[in-house]
This record gives structure tokens, C-alpha cells and sequence, in this order.
């Protein structure tokens, strides 16, 4: 009995020591669910609703600006107009700029996209594409260039239409001996294309020293860019 009574004693205590520890140490979940904040913003157990996230993005997923956001659409690089500046002084073969020798070659880098036609030459004339015997009409946008060239000596003329941008789809150039007559007077002539061939130029001779006038024109189009070289 006394056995017996000892093995019931051990077991009633520790069946009271498991009923403290559950109604003591452990969780209540409803109580402690009541101290996290909701996800929908309704305030804890305390009553006070959650402190905003300063950091925290707007809810459309946009980051935050400075200024103003506007719905003006974006214009693609490709459709960007060229700002062509203000027209050249010499776009008439009479008012042709004149350049100087440095160093054995005079050189201008120009532009025609704010150029008018003042000079058009017209078929047959000297301007001929590369190894071809077809001559071509000059209805493009044109500038003009008077250098001193001496006779008997040879010089080399060069245009590059493709090298800057924009560039000049068959651009030609010619040197003429006289404005009121360009036809007849055209000494050397010639014709690039910046896709195939975008550097034209020829070597002259003169006969005799003098003033010559170069054009830089073109088949037609809205002009561009070049690099015009004499040496």
C-alpha cells in the first residue's frame, strides 16, 4: 500500500506539472495574432495603426521623382530632324568662298542641308559616276569653293560625302572655269555614292593659271555633310 501510494503520489504531481507549463510557458496564437500588424492596415492591439514605410515605393511601382512626370512620348533617334543652321554665304557660284593652300593642300568640311539649288547642271555634262561614260544632272542643293590653281601642275580633288553624317547620297562635285557658262567650262567631274562608292575625285591640269570654281552638289535629296580636298 505504501508502494502504491508513493507510484500515485509521482504520478499526480507530474500530471500537475505538465498543467502549468501548458497554461504558463506555453503560446497563446490568438494573443499573439492580435500584436502583428494586419495586412490590409487595421490597427494591432494596441490600437494604434502601423507606422507608413517612408522607404517604401508608391503602390503603382513607380520610383519616386523630383519633379512632375508627363505622358509626352518619347521620339524615337531615328526620326530627330537635323538642325541644318543658318544658310552658307557661298551658295551661289558667284559668291564661291575661297581656300588657301596649307602645307601643299586646302581642305573644307561643309555641309549643304541648309543650301538651295543655284547651280544645276544638265546632260550630257562632266559629271560621271566612277569607270562609267553616263553623265548626270546637278538639281541638288549646292555650295561653291574658288581655289588658285597654277598651270601645268597637277592636283588631286577629293570628295567625301559618307565619312560625317549626315551623309549625302550621290553627291558629285565639278570645277568649272566660269559661272555664266558652267556647262562648256566644266574641267573634271564626278559622282559618290555613300553606299557603294562614297569618295569621288579625279586629278586636273590646268592649262593655264588661274581661279577655279568647285561645286559641291548632288543628284537631288536634302543635302548633308562633306569633306572637299585639293592637293
Amino acid at each position: 500500500m505504501i508502494r502504491m501510494s508513493a507510484l500515485g503520489l509521482v504520478l499526480l504531481l507530474g500530471a500537475c506539472s505538465s498543467g502549468d507549463g501548458d497554461s504558463k510557458g506555453g503560446v497563446d496564437s490568438g494573443t499573439a495574432d492580435q500584436h502583428l500588424a494586419q495586412p490590409d492596415g487595421r490597427a494591432g492591439a494596441d490600437g494604434a495603426p502601423p507606422a507608413p514605410d517612408a522607404t517604401a515605393p508608391p503602390v503603382d511601382g513607380t520610383a519616386p521623382v523630383d519633379g512632375p512626370l508627363t505622358d509626352q512620348p518619347i521620339t524615337p533617334a531615328d526620326a530627330l530632324s537635323v538642325d541644318a543652321g543658318p544658310p552658307s554665304g557661298n551658295e551661289t557660284c558667284a559668291g564661291a568662298q575661297p581656300l588657301t593652300f596649307t602645307g601643299g593642300a586646302a581642305q573644307v568640311v561643309g555641309s549643304t542641308a541648309a543650301a538651295k539649288d543655284d547651280l544645276s547642271l544638265s546632260a550630257p555634262s562632266c559629271v560621271k559616276a566612277f569607270g562609267s561614260t553616263l553623265s548626270y544632272t546637278t538639281p541638288g542643293k549646292d555650295l561653291f569653293y574658288s581655289v588658285q590653281l597654277s598651270a601645268g601642275q597637277s592636283y588631286s580633288i577629293e570628295l567625301d560625302c559618307a565619312s560625317k553624317t549626315p551623309k549625302v547620297p550621290n553627291c558629285v562635285f565639278y570645277v568649272l572655269t566660269s559661272c555664266q557658262s558652267p556647262g562648256p567650262s566644266c574641267l573634271l567631274g564626278g559622282l559618290a555614292d555613300s553606299a557603294i562608292w562614297p569618295v569621288t575625285g579625279g586629278t586636273l591640269t590646268p592649262s593655264s593659271s588661274g581661279t577655279f570654281i568647285i561645286g559641291v552638289d548632288a543628284l537631288g535629296g536634302p543635302g548633308g555633310a562633306f569633306t572637299l580636298t585639293i592637293k
